[in-house]
């Protein structure tokens, strides 16, 4: 028995088949967090680390651990104290998030007079398209942006995207085909 789970009743997610129909599990995930009791633990069972997820959720007050067992990652997450006085896991308010149309994006990009790094996450498999984003954005420089092609929006990435001080422009185009423009802040806000 790990001594992170001592005391602890498992209640576990096999997130794989959704990942094999190519599904985002982040949102039952979350409700799965939420209705944790207090001497419950979740378990996640996955093929890989999920280091974003783990990074999402230690900000919102859980702790983590994870143990491989024949090649099944068992990632736990433990409410904190801190999460049980916020009564529920919530996604953090984002405000530097802007919904434009293919033509406003457009113009963003020919506005833009810095380095464009350009990336196309849409045949990459979860999650791939995030752990891309998201070191794209740990070596951004001042003076760049990343213009990237996705095939959703990656709602549980953009409070990350704004922690960091990154703002973000989203273009919906069709089913399956979202444009994202990300920069930082300063960099973006003569852009009209």
């Amino acid at each position: 028995m790990i001594p992170f789970l001592r005391d602890k009743e498992c209640v576990t997610i096999d997130v794989r088949p959704y990942l094999e129909k190519g599904e985002d599990p982040f949102k039952v995930l979350q409700e799965s967090l939420k209705k944790l009791a207090k001497n419950e633990v979740l378990e996640v069972l996955i093929n890989f680390e999920p280091i974003p997820l783990i990074g999402i959720q230690e900000k919102q007050g859980y702790q983590t651990i994870t143990a491989i067992k024949e090649g099944v990652y068992h990632t736990y997450f433990r409410p904190t104290e801190k999460v049980r006085k916020k009564g529920s896991t919530q996604n953090a308010k984002v405000t530097d998030i802007v919904e434009v149309l293919e033509e406003r994006y457009d113009a963003l990009i020919s506005d833009f007079k810095g380095e464009l790094i350009t990336l196309d996450v849409r045949d990459l498999e979860m999650p791939q398209p995030l752990v891309l984003i998201l070191e794209t954005t740990t070596q951004l420089k001042v003076n760049q942006a990343i213009k990237i092609f996705h095939k959703r929006i990656p709602k549980h990435l953009l409070p990350e995207l704004e922690e960091k001080g990154l703002k973000t422009f989203i273009c919906p185009i069709s089913e399956g085909n979202v444009m994202l423009f990300i920069g930082y802040q300063n960099e973006l806000s003569g852009i009209h």
